[in-house]
């Protein structure tokens, strides 16, 4: 394998997830159109991921989401520190462009997270191929599987809450 490769960092967008984040902060009315592409799985960022999960744990609750009810409950699960504090969710909902481009941006974020859940399934398909040599068969099926799998994900962002 290419060492190029390998040294890489995969793929991501912090200016869509952020932007998605911030556009859902001034209008969290967009929450569900994103929740049609991404989950919070699928931001690269460990903050994102957090934020993105507070503000869908906020919906399913029934409670409204801005800076002080996610930093709240983000407070209460001890997470506050991990996002880099209020002034971060400060900083996002100031550098968002528009909120009315949540989908556009969470677009954004679908794609890289499946290029980087392909890298991922590619990465464990060729360590098998080196130690797997009995069960060809096995190994080619398995790997479609596996392809399939990023694909159906992929189609499937808005149904796997």
């Amino acid at each position: 394998m290419d060492n190029q490769l390998i040294d890489q960092q995969p793929p991501h967008s912090d200016e869509a997830e952020r932007a998605v984040l911030g556009g859902i902060f001034l209008n969290a009315d967009t929450l569900p159109d994103a929740q049609e592409y991404v989950t919070a799985d699928d931001f690269y960022k460990k903050a994102h991921r957090l934020l993105f999960q507070a503000m869908t744990d906020l919906q399913d609750n029934g409670t409204a989401i801005d800076t002080v009810t996610v930093s709240d409950y983000l407070d209460n699960h001890n997470n506050l520190d991990d996002i880099g504090g209020v002034g971060y969710i400060t900083d996002l909902v100031a550098a968002t462009p528009i909120a009315s481009n949540v989908v556009y941006y969470a677009k954004i974020v679908q794609q890289k997270s499946t290029l980087r859940k392909l890298i991922s399934t590619a990465q464990n398909i060729a360590s098998r191929s080196y130690t797997e040599q009995d069960d060809v068969e096995g190994l080619v099926e398995d790997a479609e599987r596996q392809i399939m799998d990023v694909s159906e994900n992929r189609n499937q962002a808005g149904f796997k809450q």
